[in-house]
This record gives structure tokens, C-alpha cells and sequence, in this order.
């Protein structure tokens, strides 16, 4: 997996990032396991998850808009798998405005290709 990161938990929120290629979100075993745990917290809590697509700034805009939305709706398809119902989530892209790093280099690319599941208290 990209260096993305690993879950966090600050100001109460709870924070999943997942690395993307030029496919489908790169799930590890940590991030399964938080995926289970964020799904069981949210379903017995009816707390929402905020699921967030992110994209490098090498495309338009518009490009840029339509990739960070698929990230977004891929990994809350995770979501679902796992059990996540779709009325506990709310999916957005938000291309390249919040980037993760802001150098930039493949590195940084990279890491800003991303999806997050945050779970607020």
C-alpha cells in the first residue's frame, strides 16, 4: 500500500485512509480489521461515515471530480460489504483540495490518490 498512512484517531474523529493506483483501493489486513471496527462502531452507534475521494492535481478539474467521486464510492462499497448500511453514509469527492501533501513529486502523488472513511464522535 501507498504511504498514505495508518488509521487515526484525533479530536475524537476516527480516520481510515486507503492508497490508490490506477484501479481499486489497495485494502491491507490492518485495514480490513479497521474497516470491520469502523462498521461495527457506526452500525451499533448509528453514527454517519464521511467517505472522501481525493486526487492528485495532474488531471482537469473535471477529471479530477469524477476520479475522487469513483475512489469515494469504491471504498464505500467496502463499506457495504462489511455490513455498513448506505443511510449511515455520506460519499464526496473533493479532487484535488485537500491534499495530503503538497510537494510536488510522484511521492506526494501518490499518497493524495486517496479514499477516507471518518467516523465522527
Amino acid at each position: 500500500m501507498g504511504d498514505v498512512g495508518n488509521t487515526s484517531t484525533t479530536e475524537g474523529f476516527v480516520r481510515v485512509p486507503f492508497a490508490f493506483g490506477s484501479g481499486a483501493p489497495e485494502v491491507d489486513a490492518a485495514q480490513q480489521q479497521a474497516i470491520a471496527s469502523l462498521v461495527k462502531i457506526a452500525t451499533a452507534e448509528k453514527q454517519h461515515v464521511l467517505v472522501t475521494g481525493h486526487a492528485d492535481a495532474k488531471g482537469t478539474p473535471a477529471a479530477n471530480e469524477r476520479v475522487a467521486l469513483k475512489r469515494a464510492q469504491a471504498l464505500a462499497q467496502l463499506l457495504a460489504a462489511a455490513g455498513l448500511p448506505s443511510e449511515l453514509m455520506q460519499i464526496e469527492g473533493r479532487s484535488n483540495r485537500e491534499p495530503a501533501r503538497s510537494e510536488n513529486t510522484p511521492e506526494a502523488d501518490a499518497v493524495n490518490r486517496r479514499a477516507e472513511a471518518v467516523l465522527a464522535p
